[in-house]
Formats: structure tokens, C-alpha cells, sequence
């Protein structure tokens, strides 16, 4: 038996006549159904934000909201990321870009080296700078 029925069987013993409290107390009966449908509403939304947060419940009220609070400048600090990444990518380029322009000079020298040593008598050096000349 709900607050409500209790107090509609009080209503039912005393002498006023049910058509002076009975529309106040379906409208009271309305208002509460109503705010438990928002209730349930509210816990429901509540459940799907932990959910997409991956909280899932484990966070008290409290916590939840330092959490979310922590999560708020996450998207800012992604495009941070994002931007310093980009700027990765723009000076790798580059570091490759120099890479082929001087890795001729560099086999070039290699050459001369791999010469050199042959011209020496140091075949086992002349031999690894070959090796590394062609993987």
C-alpha cells in the first residue's frame, strides 16, 4: 500500500465528501507517477553517460564527476597531440629528404674507402664495406 492509498482510505472514514479531496489526491497520484517516471528516466541516463564513459559504475557520484571533469579537456589535448604529430611527420620529412640527398655522397665515399683498402691489402675491411654497400 503506497503514502497515497493510505491517506485515500483516511479520506474514505472522514465526513468530507470525496469530491472535494478526490481531485487533489489524483493529481497528487499523477505528480508522483510522473516523478517516478522521471526518476527512472534520470537513472537511465545516468547509467548510459557512465556506460559511454566507460565508468560502468564503479565511481561513486562524486568521483564520476571529478572523472568527467578530467575528461573534459581530453579533445583539446588530443589536437595538441594531433598538431605535434604533425610537426613530427614535417621534420621527419625533412630528416629524409636530406637522407637521399646525401646518402649518394655517402655510398660515394664508401666506394672510395672500399678502394682504398683493397689498395692497402685490407681485403676482410674492403669485404664489410662492400657487405654494407649491398645488403
Amino acid at each position: 500500500m503506497t503514502d497515497l492509498s493510505i491517506l485515500e482510505q483516511c479520506l474514505l472514514t472522514c465526513d468530507a465528501p470525496e469530491t472535494v479531496w478526490r481531485p487533489a489526491l489524483d493529481s497528487l497520484r499523477d505528480d508522483l507517477e510522473q516523478a517516478r517516471k522521471d526518476n527512472i528516466s534520470a537513472f537511465d541516463l545516468l547509467s548510459r553517460v557512465r556506460f559511454a564513459l566507460g565508468d560502468n559504475g564503479k565511481r561513486m557520484q562524486d568521483e564520476l564527476l571529478d572523472y568527467c571533469r578530467e575528461l573534459a579537456p581530453m579533445p583539446h589535448r588530443v589536437a595538441e597531440l594531433e598538431a605535434e604529430a604533425k610537426e613530427i611527420d614535417a621534420q621527419h620529412a625533412k630528416v629524409i629528404e636530406i637522407w637521399k640527398k646525401e646518402e649518394a655522397k655517402f655510398r660515394d665515399l664508401l666506394k672510395r674507402a672500399q678502394g682504398s683498402c683493397e689498395a692497402l691489402g685490407d681485403f676482410a675491411l674492403a669485404n664489410a664495406i662492400r657487405t654494407a654497400l649491398n645488403p
